[in-house]
């Protein structure tokens, strides 16, 4: 009866362990995942702040060099301008490219009003650079530094921040989200390898006694004669 009960546990045992050794196997692939994942995450936060930063830079050359002509009628600012905005396109790529990595639908309502405003913006500097190409400088100056178009550049700026803080927001959630399984992940294959090693011991211990424990008495019988 005691054997069949030694023989029962060590079967128990040897079953736990390889539950274990399992956990420890599922456990690393699923860190390695996680960790794959989250390097992902990284590499896409980076990726949208590097395209709204983009977007941002491109903007403000428009501005810079549509003033410039506004104020010096020199056409090489003016064709600088239209060579950003019809050839290089750096704030049509950028959105393009945060479309082909994600965005969620508050997102890409934000990027649609960054747009709108980027295209009142537009209407000023279209109408203050037909000034100056009629030699009007005067009045394109003025037109380009009026109130309205200043009070859309601030608006501008603010959306691209307002932007930015939501990507990053959106992005350190995921990626706290991914490191808490990867700490749990860890945790849990840790103990596991702790369980297994202490089954083996036990195991060991077990073997041992089934098997020197015949002998010992073997000996203690050859002794007595």
């Amino acid at each position: 009866m005691a054997n069949l009960k030694q023989s029962t546990l060590a079967k128990i045992l040897t079953i736990l362990s390889i539950v274990m050794v399992a956990i420890c196997f599922l456990g690393t692939l699923t860190v390695s995942a996680l960790n794959a994942r989250l390097n992902t995450a990284f590499k896409q936060e980076y990726e949208l702040y590097s395209c709204c930063e983009q977007y941002r830079s491109a903007s403000e050359f428009l501005i810079r060099e549509v003033r410039a002509y506004a104020v010096t009628g020199e056409k090489a600012y003016y064709d600088a301008y239209l060579k950003e905005k019809k050839t290089d396109m750096r704030r049509e790529s950028s959105i393009s490219k945060m479309y082909e990595i994600g965005l969620y639908e508050d997102e890409i309502a934000m990027i649609e009003e960054i747009v709108a405003t980027g295209e009142q913006l537009a209407i000023i500097e279209e109408d203050s650079a037909a000034l100056a190409k009629n030699g009007d400088t005067n009045a394109a100056s003025i037109y380009i530094y009026c109130d309205e178009y200043e009070e859309y550049m601030a608006k501008l700026s603010t959306q691209l921040d307002t932007f930015e803080e939501s990507l990053s927001a959106r992005m350190q959630e995921r990626i706290v989200y991914d490191q808490n399984w990867i700490a749990f992940s860890d945790t849990l294959t840790y103990i596991a390898l702790v369980v297994t090693f202490a089954i083996q011991i036990v195991l060991m211990l077990f073997v041992l006694r089934q098997l020197i424990s015949p002998i010992l008495k073997i000996e203690a019988k050859m002794l007595a004669f």
